[in-house]
């Protein structure tokens, strides 16, 4: 007797529905659907009808661009599949925190609130499984910090001349204090060159009345060129108050240093600021904070930091450069980008900043 195969002409070439027949009369069919009708010719317990299968995925799920920064906006793609019941399941997670929510619109977007690995895990399914997708995955990064302006300081001095050329004076800083120094001492001609401000060991800067009493930082680029006659501390900057308290940057040894003296004679630690070698241009820093009762220097790779002393308030200084109070030492070299700037309300600049824009390798984020 012939045996007959059914299948649902819904169904197409997927047999999974098949029913097998062992007479010519094809019971158990329902009544308005339409079947194929197959003859067979093999014995019936030959056939084992298909299992169906699981969805094929045909466009792995994607973000775009393949890196952001925090504050962008990346593209999520779903990708596609062939065989699922509808759309797919999906989350998308920043490291261990779910902001699948946060991915919307037509097509979904996500913002990037914080830096983190973001993931995609898309899955497809229906009556026979699932499939799991390919993970699309990138990298969301800190924004860079933004670019600060050293002119927005109380004092900023940017002069560079290529070729070198005689400077002008008074000397008229950029910043806040829209200060004006003055030459002192004399015996040479102050110059501008891609150094910076060139001093010959002979003359200085000056620039009186100076508020330092909620604190303040130095900053700026030192090129050394060498000792001058018998001088020892050749200083590069130097603040000294009308009671006789200072803040001097000098060359000790083969170091910079900061020497201070806010109630206690005090000196920077060995290595607590950057070595000098004759002709190479090295980043100093040094930030006097009377709130933290510290003094903080930069070695040009690292900040170190020590007691500032028993000072109680800061004092209107006398600022130079290029020279101590005594005009006995003096510097044969450069400063490029000095910058002043005062601790508190009216700071425009931090500390890191300067440094940073400066080109020491401070690392954000800064405070």
């Amino acid at each position: 007797m012939p045996k007959f195969l059914t299948v649902p002409a819904a169904d197409g070439d997927d047999l999974s529905n098949g029913v097998i027949h062992n007479s010519t009369v094809l019971s158990g069919l329902s009544n308005g659907t339409s079947y194929i009708c197959y003859r067979l010719s093999a014995p019936s317990d030959a056939f084992v009808p298909v299992a169906g299968a699981a969805p094929v995925i045909t466009q792995q799920p994607s973000i775009t661009p393949s890196s952001a920064t925090v504050g962008d906006s990346v593209t999520i793609n779903l990708g596609a599949a062939t065989g699922a019941d509808g759309p797919p399941t999906w989350t998308l997670m920043l490291g261990s925190t779910d902001v699948t929510a946060q991915a919307i619109g037509d097509p979904l977007a996500y913002e990037a609130t914080a830096a983190g690995t973001l993931t995609l895990a898309v899955t497809w399914s229906n009556d026979t499984g699932s499939t799991v997708a390919t993970p699309a995955v990138i990298e969301v990064e800190d924004a860079p910090s933004p670019g600060v302006d050293l002119s927005d300081a109380a004092i900023y001095i940017p002069d560079t001349s290529d070729p070198a050329a005689d400077l002008t004076l008074p000397l008229v800083a950029q910043g806040r204090l829209a200060a004006n120094f003055a030459e002192t001492a004399g015996g040479g001609t102050l110059q501008s060159s891609p150094r910076g401000i060139e001093f010959d060991g002979t003359n200085g800067l000056i620039l009186n009345d100076v508020d330092i009493s909620s604190g303040y930082y130095m900053v700026g680029i030192a090129t050394w060129d060498g000792l001058v006659g018998s001088q020892t501390w050749p200083v590069f900057a130097h603040l000294r108050t009308s009671v006789g308290n200072v803040m001097q940057i000098r060359r000790n040894g083969s170091n910079l240093q900061a020497n201070w003296n806010y109630g206690t004679a005090t000196n920077s630690d060995g290595g607590a600021m950057p070595s000098l070698t004759i002709g190479t241009p090295v980043v100093f820093g040094v930030e006097v904070d009377p709130v933290a009762g510290t003094v903080r220097t930069w070695n040009g790779t690292a900040f170190a930091s020590k007691a500032l002393g028993a000072s109680g308030a800061l004092e209107t200084s006398i600022l130079r450069l290029g020279r101590d109070q005594a005009a006995t030492n003096f510097i044969d070299g450069a400063i490029k980008d000095f910058t002043f700037e005062t601790l508190g309300a009216s700071q425009a600049v931090t500390f890191e900043q300067a440094l940073s824009e400066l080109g020491a390798p401070v690392t954000p984020p800064f405070p």
